[in-house]
């Protein structure tokens, strides 16, 4: 049995990177969102390739689309406002052959307080033996990096999930 960890350059993106970049090094990456989306899928782009180079000859690691190849218009990044006013920062990833929790979505709330960062990602209901998305938020709690489980979504696109945040924040959940 291989003790290899499999993963994904999209997978360490949107689900570790990103977050760690934003809540992490917020000086840094707050004029990026400053400067708008062609920043934000620049920034995407590179740290993309970033990883890929430094996972690339890790003998401990399977890379599941370390082929994958992408451009700045696999990325999308726009500001959603919610009827509150909320500023929500989408991001959008490539589309992907694999149902591993890489996220298809994140999005960044500007919340008072600390920033939420949401995620919808590939899974698989075992039960039914479908592809589906759900609905995640990774958090700090008790000193520890926490992600928050919120179940499927019906609609895996961009406006059913702003509209999931928007509601999992009006509720304070």
């Amino acid at each position: 049995m291989s003790n290899k960890i499999n993963t994904s350059i999209q997978y360490q993106l949107s689900n570790i990177i990103l977050y760690q970049e934003i809540i992490g090094n917020w000086l840094v990456f707050k004029p990026i969102l400053e400067e708008g989306p062609e920043s934000i899928k620049r920034y995407l782009v590179e740290k993309w390739n970033e990883i890929r180079k430094k996972v690339k000859d890790n003998p401990e690691v399977i890379i599941n689309d370390i082929d994958k190849e992408v451009t700045i218009k696999d990325f999308d990044a726009r500001l959603i406002d919610t009827e509150d006013g909320t500023h929500i920062f989408v991001f959008t990833f490539p589309d992907y052959d694999f149902n591993d929790s890489t996220s298809k979505y994140t999005a960044l709330a500007l919340t008072k307080g600390i920033p939420r960062y949401f995620t919808l990602e590939y899974s698989t209901n075992l039960a039914k033996k479908e592809d589906c998305f759900v609905v995640g938020e990774i958090a700090i709690e008790k000193s520890s990096l926490q992600h928050r489980n919120y179940g499927t979504i019906e609609k895996a696109d961009l406006s059913t999930f702003v509209i999931c945040i928007a509601d999992l924040l009006k509720n304070n959940k």
